[in-house]
Formats: structure tokens, sequence, C-alpha cells
């Protein structure tokens, strides 16, 4: 197993992957997950 990871891309993934690989690393105490809009209020987008 790799010890860093960073994709950036558009194209869709499979988060249970991530996850999955993310839990078998024990170089950290948690793994924690985000989904969901992140607002910018600063552009004006707050509904």
């Amino acid at each position: 197993m790799t010890d860093t990871r960073l994709l950036i891309q558009q194209a869709n993934f499979n988060v249970g992957e991530q996850y999955e690989w993310l839990a078998q690393c024990h170089d950290g105490g948690a793994v924690v997950t985000f989904t969901g809009k992140v607002r910018n209020y600063n552009l004006g987008d707050s509904n």
C-alpha cells in the first residue's frame, strides 16, 4: 500500500474504495468523510 495518495479529478469515484484504503492506513487516528456542497457566500450563493 502507498503511504500517500493525492487525486484531483472531475470524474466520479467510489467513496467506499477510498474509505477502505484510508481505513487500512495506520498513521492516522480517524477516517472522516464529507459529502455535500460547500457554499461560498462571497459569490452570493447562499441558498
